[in-house]
C-alpha cells in the first residue's frame, strides 16, 4: 500500500442489493481485493469473536478505515501494532459524521479538505496527524468532490504512514469548533422554491447522485440534476416556470431565479430540461410544487 507497508488484508461490508432490480452489488474495496488476490473479509459485524481472532492473526502494523460505516469495537481500536488511522473528507473538527461532503456543499462552503486522524471510540474526534485543504468549485457535486477528496486522501495517507515512523505526532481537535454532518434523508431532497436560487442550486449539487433534489409537476416527481443561477429578478411567484428556452426551464425563486438544465421524470429517462419541456408539453406559467 505504499510507504513500505504491505497490505495484509481488506475489510469491507458484505455485498448488498442495490438499484431498482435489487441486484447484489460488490463494493469497490472488495473488487480491488479480489483483483489483487488479497485476503478479503466482509463480516456483517466486527463484534464476532471468530472474526476478531482472524483479523488479529494478520498482525497489522496499521489499521486504516475510510467510510466503513460500521462501529469499530475496542478490540479493533487496539489491534494495530503502531496506530489506527481514519481518512475523513472534511477539515475536522468541522463536519463530523456521515455526510461531510454533501453538508459542506449544501452550506455553500468554498473549501473543504481531508483529515488523517487517529481513530477513537468517539465519532471523528481523534487527534489529527495531517490535513489538506481543497476548494469547492461552483460546478462540484457531491459525486465529483468525493472523487477528488478520495484521491487527495490516498496521497495524504501515504504521507502520514511515511512520517509516523519519523516522529510525526497527532494534535487534539479544537472542541470549540465542532460541527456535524448527519446522515442524509431522502426527504431533504425536496426543493422549497421560496428559497434563494443559490441555496437551491447548492441542494441540487449536494444531493447528486443521492437522494437527488426533486420537485413535483402534475403530481409526478421530477429529479433535477443541474442548473445555474440567473441574474434576473422575476416578477412571479416562487416555483413558477416563467420561461422555457434551449438553456432550460427558468424558474422563479425568492428574489432570484434558477435555470434548470437537466431533469429526470419518474418513469422516464434523464434528459436535458428543454427536451423534457417539449416532450411533456410543459408551458410557461406552470408551477412546481
Amino acid at each position: 500500500m505504499g510507504a513500505g507497508y504491505p497490505l495484509v488484508g481488506v475489510v469491507t461490508q458484505p455485498d448488498r442489493p442495490s438499484g431498482r432490480g435489487q441486484e447484489m452489488k460488490t463494493s469497490a474495496c472488495a473488487l480491488f481485493a479480489k483483483g489483487k488476490n488479497l485476503p478479503l473479509f466482509q463480516p456483517e459485524t466486527l463484534k464476532n469473536k471468530e472474526t476478531l481472532a482472524v483479523l488479529k492473526n494478520l498482525n497489522p502494523d496499521f489499521i486504516v478505515s475510510a467510510a466503513y460505516g460500521l462501529f469499530l469495537p475496542h478490540e479493533i481500536l487496539t489491534m494495530a501494532r503502531i496506530d489506527i488511522l481514519n481518512v475523513h473528507p472534511s477539515l475536522l473538527p468541522l463536519y463530523r459524521g456521515a455526510a461531510p461532503i454533501q453538508r459542506a456543499i449544501l452550506d455553500g462552503k468554498k473549501e473543504t479538505g481531508v483529515t488523517i486522524m487517529r481513530t477513537t471510540a468517539k465519532m471523528d474526534s481523534g487527534p489529527i496527524f495531517l490535513q489538506k485543504k481543497h476548494p469547492i468549485t461552483p460546478e462540484n457535486t457531491s459525486a465529483t468532490l468525493h472523487d477528488k477528496l478520495a484521491s487527495l486522501g490516498g496521497e495524504l495517507l501515504v504521507e502520514v504512514l511515511e512520517k509516523i515512523p519519523q516522529g510525526l505526532t497527532a494534535y487534539p481537535q479544537d472542541e470549540t469548533q465542532v460541527s456535524y454532518a448527519p446522515m442524509l434523508k431522502k426527504e431533504e431532497g425536496c426543493i422549497q422554491w421560496d428559497n434563494p436560487a443559490q441555496k437551491i442550486l447548492n441542494q441540487i449539487h449536494a444531493f447528486h447522485p443521492w437522494p437527488s433534489a426533486y420537485t413535483f409537476i402534475d403530481n409526478k416527481r421530477l429529479k433535477i440534476y443541474d442548473g445555474s443561477v440567473l441574474p434576473e429578478v422575476p416578477q412571479h411567484n416562487p416555483g413558477t416556470i416563467y420561461l422555457i428556452s434551449p438553456k432550460g426551464l427558468h424558474v422563479a425563486c425568492r428574489g432570484t431565479a434558477l435555470c434548470i438544465s437537466e431533469v429526470h421524470l419518474e418513469g422516464k429517462k434523464r434528459m436535458p430540461a428543454f427536451e423534457f419541456a417539449k416532450g411533456s408539453r410543459l408551458k410557461e406559467g406552470m408551477t412546481f410544487s
